[in-house]
């Protein structure tokens, strides 16, 4: 049913002469693998995979909360949005495992703009911009690739929004 909405949604994009990125939009993947959840990461990182396989063209997917890097890598994906403002340190953890999925062409949507209307006024721009080279460095050194290819593989995008 997704599926079938997104290449709906795609196909009314594109007859406008652009192209489209479908993003699926998954708060409660972290939930994945608690007692509160009847599926684990397998099951549920299955259903995702189905339906992101069923989708044409380029695939993005947005999580919020902790990242479980090592499995969004392995989903048929191309672009993961992620809130790099609450969630940036996560991303040098997950370098060995985030160095692979960028040189396959994949590319990460850093959620460093605060997604919180409170928030945003209180942080500069050249502020959040300095924090993400900081997390680009530090994914590099950590081993995910240069800076120069981690950034030329990256989009900027809002973190959470509340």
């Amino acid at each position: 049913h997704v599926a079938l909405r997104a290449a709906w949604l795609r196909e009314l994009i594109e007859s406008a002469g652009v192209s489209a990125l479908v993003v699926l939009d998954e708060p409660f993947l972290d939930a994945l693998d608690s007692p509160f959840c009847p599926l684990d990461w397998e099951e549920g990182g299955d259903l995702l995979a189905r339906t992101l396989d069923n989708l044409r063209g380029q695939r993005g997917l947005s999580v919020e909360g902790e990242p479980h890097w090592a499995a969004l890598v392995e989903l048929p994906v191309d672009v993961i949005f992620f809130d790099a403002y609450e969630h940036g340190g996560t991303v040098s953890q997950a370098a060995q495992a985030l160095g692979p999925f960028l040189e396959r062409g994949g590319a990460l949507a850093w959620g460093i703009v605060p997604g919180d209307a409170a928030t945003l006024p209180a942080e500069p721009a050249a502020e959040l911009a300095g924090r993400l080279a900081d997390l680009v460095v530090a994914l590099a050194a950590a081993g995910g690739g240069t800076a120069a290819q981690i950034a030329a593989r990256s989009l900027v995008s809002t973190g959470t929004l509340t």
